[in-house]
């Protein structure tokens, strides 16, 4: 299966390529793109942005976690060997070092396909079940259009459920290692976005959950929490320790002048149900994995209870923001993050109902469809000028119509 799984991760990677836009597409993926350039330089200082806010030193700092850059780094130097005069922070021009860094993400989406293929295997599901659901992913979720652009969402998403596979693992193997692995990935999920605290209590539930039933059935265990908070609590400390660097103070995190007043009657309706935000119309299969979630809640409700109080905790973080639309972008961006993790319960049904079977393959692929060609039209305009991809089909359904 690795074998497999690296033939999917290449061949994912290359697809996620060809959608590069060449420039940052936003100024959040500017302002990263700077941070890139400076931290090249030994720096962290950038140009004043929307996104910027002023440091200790009254120099202007990105508002985001370091660990994007820092992943983008290795690429960045590659690229800028065939730079003779690689462009600094702030320059409208583009080099291929910035063309690497902004590649990152299709990687990194790349990397969620393939994590989501091995989740299903982990489940006990056939190479062609972990197969369908890792493909429909790629192409029906937000994991498509946001591997284009130079957001934090899908290295945060990979984080996540990179922690879940790690503590599924564990399920079956009850190796230590796979408590400091998930800890290790829950920590650099809060280094790449600090709202992501909020997702990680689900995770650590399912951390206890896991070592208190053993595979074997011998009854409860004990709980160890040194490996499974360890490494996340070292990462929180670097994450606090760059703030300090950034703007003087170890709680000089950015969401401290934010606002969290946004009534929920507002937002949630919207991010449910919204013609442009609902999570569920640019993410269909998150549909199929609630019903997942339904039909193994008595073998698996120790996994399923952590992934919707890490989806509910954070739901409610995103919906009380003042900024919950996420701009110009397709769909609900921020929620980008916990899709990956929230369609885990897919692999475990997909094991028990074999997809070869007419209707359960044919339900799925009709369930995707929709976010097939929400999400397709995502990724092939400049979202940040052409109209939302609910009106745009829905205007050409009518041109259809009207012509008839």
């Amino acid at each position: 299966m690795r074998a497999q799984a690296l033939v999917l991760f290449l061949i994912s990677w290359l697809f996620f390529t060809t959608l590069h836009p060449g420039k940052p597409l936003t100024v959040d993926s500017k302002v990263t793109l700077d941070t890139v350039r400076a931290m090249a330089r030994g720096g962290l200082a950038i140009p004043e942005e929307f996104v910027t806010r002023v440091g200790r030193d009254g120099k202007h700092y990105s508002l985001y976690g370091p660990l994007l850059p820092v992943v983008s780094l290795p690429g960045y130097f590659l690229g800028c060997l065939l730079d003779k005069d690689p462009p600094e922070p702030g320059e409208p021009r583009m080099g291929w070092g910035d063309r690497f860094a902004l590649a990152t993400n299709q990687w990194v989406s790349a990397g969620i396909v393939t994590l989501l293929f091995l989740t299903a295997l982990e489940f006990g599901a056939g190479a062609r079940a972990a197969l369908l659901l890792a493909g429909l992913s790629a192409v029906s979720t937000m994991i498509f259009p946001y591997s284009r652009d130079y957001f934090t969402q899908p290295l945060a998403a990979l984080m996540l459920l990179a922690a879940f596979h790690a503590l599924l693992s564990f399920g079956r193997r009850e190796r230590r290692r796979l408590l400091f692995a998930s800890s290790t990935a829950m920590g650099c999920a809060l280094l790449t976005r600090l709202d992501m605290a909020a997702a990680l209590s689900g995770l650590l539930w399912i951390g206890v959950a896991v070592q208190r039933c053993p595979r074997d059935g011998a009854g409860q265990r004990g709980v160890k929490l040194a490996p499974l908070l360890g490494p996340m609590l070292a990462c929180a400390l670097a994450l606090l320790l760059f703030d300090w660097v950034r703007w003087g103070g170890l709680f000089g995190a950015p969401y401290g002048t934010q606002r969290f007043d946004t009534p929920l009657i507002d937002s949630v309706p919207k991010l449910l149900f919204g013609a442009d935000l609902s999570v569920f119309l640019y993410n269909p299969l998150l549909i199929a994995s609630g019903i997942a979630m339904s039909f193994t809640w008595r073998e698996k409700r120790h996994l399923w209870v952590g992934i919707l109080l890490s989806a509910l905790a954070y739901l409610y973080i995103v919906a009380k923001y003042n900024d919950y639309h996420g701009g110009l972008c397709p769909g609900p961006r921020y929620l980008l993050s916990l899709v990956p993790l929230s369609l885990a319960p897919l692999g475990e049904a997909l094991a028990q109902r074999r997809p070869h079977r007419p209707y359960v393959f044919f339900g799925i692929v009709v369930l995707a469809t929709p976010g097939i060609l929400i999400n397709g039209y995502s990724a092939v305009v400049d979202y940040t000028q052409a109209p939302a991809a609910w009106y745009f089909w829905v205007g050409k359904v009518a041109e259809i119509l009207s012509n008839r």
